[in-house]
């Protein structure tokens, strides 16, 4: 019932004025690991991380949401964790007004060779969550970002000699039900890495056809056995580093599509 209220009945409800609108959602997929700069409350991390890049900052009625003026775009600011809450978030944002979605965060790597702090741009993501099933069954489980945002920003690294790999992310359901012979049998399948809300944002974007792309940074090799809990000091500074980069990365990302109509 949800899915089907109109863009018009869900701005409504949640009593958004015509210049609130958002152009572009950039949805962070985080949660334990705001402890690591020292924040408790995920808005406050949010606020902390964009607050010097937007403009007449405003918060909206949606909770943990507030939206700001970049470059003469509205960027709407919100987060999620795991699919469901992905998916929720990036569906009312989008009938809010957000044509494009830009998730950012980080993924569990699965291959050697991984940095701590490397970018890593999925091509594809491979959906083995619950959420998505109820947009797109279980049928065609290889789901894509937008591939003219992809190339460009794949090319953007490139120029500025920022190193970052690509390849398919494994999108499970969840982070604490994953145990070592699930990890192995996607490291064998040749998985870059696993994270928790790539495929189900794809997935959205095919079904209602919006724009997204994900871009994250590595945080804990779980495919050598290093987990968030044996993060180093220096470890935590790069990915300190990396999170500025990501936002950085998706507001560019914002400035150079977010101004498009059409979202094929």
């Amino acid at each position: 019932m949800y899915r089907d209220l109109s863009d018009k009945q869900w701005q409504s409800w949640w009593k958004i004025d015509p210049k609130d609108k958002p152009d572009v959602l950039i949805l962070w997929g985080i949660f334990k690991s705001i402890a690591e700069e020292g924040f408790w409350s995920v808005p406050d991390f949010l606020m902390y991380q964009f607050k010097p890049h937007l403009k007449k900052i405003r918060r909206l009625s949606l909770p943990h949401t507030f939206i700001g003026e970049y470059k003469g775009l509205n960027i709407a600011v919100t987060h999620a964790y795991g699919g469901a809450f992905s998916l929720d978030q990036t569906i009312q944002l989008t009938k809010l007004g957000a044509k494009l979605v830009i998730l950012i965060g980080h993924f569990g790597g699965l291959q050697d060779g991984l940095k701590v702090g490397q970018i890593f741009i999925p091509s594809a993501a491979f959906r083995s969550d619950g959420a998505s099933f109820h947009l797109l069954g279980k049928e065609d489980r290889f789901v894509y970002p937008s591939q003219d945002m992809e190339v460009w920003l794949k090319s953007y690294l490139e120029k500025k000699k920022i190193p970052y790999v690509t390849g398919v992310v494994k999108t499970a359901s969840t982070m604490v039900g994953q145990n070592a012979e699930m990890i192995n049998e996607w490291k064998r399948g040749g998985f870059v890495g696993v994270d928790l809300e790539s495929g189900v944002v794809f997935s959205a974007a095919k079904k209602f056809g919006f724009k997204s792309i994900s871009i994250m940074h590595h945080s804990d090799h779980v495919g050598g056995g290093k987990l968030l809990s044996h993060t180093t000091k220096p470890q935590k500074e790069a990915k300190k580093k990396a999170r500025k980069l990501l936002v950085d990365l998706a507001l560019r990302v914002a400035d150079e599509f977010g101004r498009e109509t059409d979202p094929a």
